[in-house]
């Protein structure tokens, strides 16, 4: 049974953690590698906002976060099925200038 039947959802992200800059961060092959492997799609999630909502290493929001607008878009999912890691650079670079125009425009 391929390993993916055991898998219903896994929230991994391609720039590793959160970021202290505003600015998407490189990607790293540890997300896409699994999701090749597992044979699971891709559901990119931008979201914009919420370094300043909720700081890295806080156990809480932080007391202004009522003031702060977070936004968030769901992007079209990308299949891995045809893909192999021979190919994950492609599936990367796909990934990430998708994640990247939606980012921008979620000003």
């Amino acid at each position: 049974m391929p390993f993916s039947k055991f898998i219903t959802r896994r929230k991994l992200d391609p720039e590793g953690a959160r970021q202290v800059e505003d600015a998407l961060a490189p990607f790293k092959k540890g997300p896409f590698i699994f999701a090749i492997n597992s044979g699971a799609t891709i559901l990119p999630l931008v979201i914009r906002g919420a370094r300043q909502a909720w700081f890295k290493g806080d156990i809480l929001p932080n007391s202004s976060s009522l003031k702060i607008q977070v936004r968030a878009r769901v992007l079209k999912p990308v299949s891995t099925e045809a893909v192999t890691l021979e190919s994950i650079e492609e599936l990367m670079n796909l990934v990430r200038n998708q994640m990247q125009v939606a980012y921008d425009n979620l000003n």
